[in-house]
């Protein structure tokens, strides 16, 4: 499940369970919407639910690289979530965006999104 929100300039994406190929090509359309809002870079806050198990890669691979359309799009990346694994995933998003990006633990969700928008993040796990 993927729910999308743009909030004064942060796009906000909550996926929660498995992220499937259906999810991907329905959140594209809200994701060029988003974009024709303002000129990038922007922020982006990924909240991930506590059921996340992770995703389908066939439509992100295509044909066996990395999207990079957007590569640019984003100034900073926020990841929060639980699993350790999680944090990974954080720190290899810099092979599809060029975006600084860090990892948040749940209950830290508000430095978060402060960290995404340019504000400063505390004790979040760098990436």
């Amino acid at each position: 499940m993927l729910d999308s929100r743009e909030e004064g300039g942060l796009l906000h994406l909550y996926i929660d369970g498995l992220l499937t190929t259906r999810d991907y090509i329905d959140f594209v359309p809200a994701f060029e919407r988003f974009e024709d809002l303002g000129s990038p870079p922007f922020a982006m806050l990924i909240e991930l639910g506590p059921s996340f198990t992770g995703w389908n890669l066939g439509p992100l691979l295509g044909d066996g690289r990395p999207e990079v359309a957007h590569r640019n799009t984003f100034s900073r990346i926020a990841v929060v979530g639980d699993a350790k694994w999680s944090q990974w995933l954080t720190a290899s998003s810099g092979l599809v965006f060029a975006a600084e990006n860090r990892f948040f633990e749940r209950h830290k969700k508000a430095e978060a999104e402060n960290w995404a928008r340019g504000g400063i993040a505390g004790d979040a796990t760098r990436s």
